[in-house]
């Protein structure tokens, strides 16, 4: 099969065939007497695994080091374990820190509501917002640390 032929056979664009094939996790030698790249049957298995692996969330750089140990004949089932334990550590984070957005978007739209519409000073922008500025839970460094996926405790900022 050519680029274009594996890419429909696995429902994707022929650049992510190439791209896979660059970063070493399509290994086909291969080639047509033109010079196009040949792949068979296991290349579309492993494109499968690929974006399968992907759907799970594992980088490009993790599904190589378990495509790399399943060619060296290692079983790759404690390293997919221990990525996936922290995939999801990561997304229970994520969900707890989303709640929590979302808990302080609700309180801020309950608060405004009793707050009036009013035209800009010139020193203010949008007195809505500024009000969440000077709530303490709001402050602009717990947002930053929260966007960036810190906690209040964290030494590494």
């Amino acid at each position: 099969m050519t680029v274009a032929q594996l890419a429909d056979a696995a429902h994707v664009e022929p650049h992510v065939v190439r791209l896979y094939a660059r970063r070493g996790l399509l290994a086909s030698d291969a080639r047509s007497p033109s010079g196009y790249r040949l792949f068979d049957q296991r290349d579309l298995k492993r494109l499968r695994f690929i974006r399968t692996a992907g759907s799970l969330g594992f980088s490009l750089a993790e599904i190589g080091q378990i495509i790399g140990l399943s060619r060296r004949g290692q079983s790759a089932c404690p390293l997919v374990r221990e990525i996936m334990r922290e995939r999801l550590d990561q997304a229970r984070a994520e969900i707890k820190q989303l709640e929590q957005m979302h808990r302080h978007m609700a309180e801020s739209i309950a608060a405004w509501e009793k707050l009036p519409d009013r035209i800009p000073s010139g020193d203010d922008v949008c007195h809505l917002i500024e009000s969440v500025g000077n709530d303490s839970k709001f402050s602009a460094s717990t947002v930053l640390q929260r966007r960036l996926g810190l906690s209040l405790g964290d030494s590494t900022t």
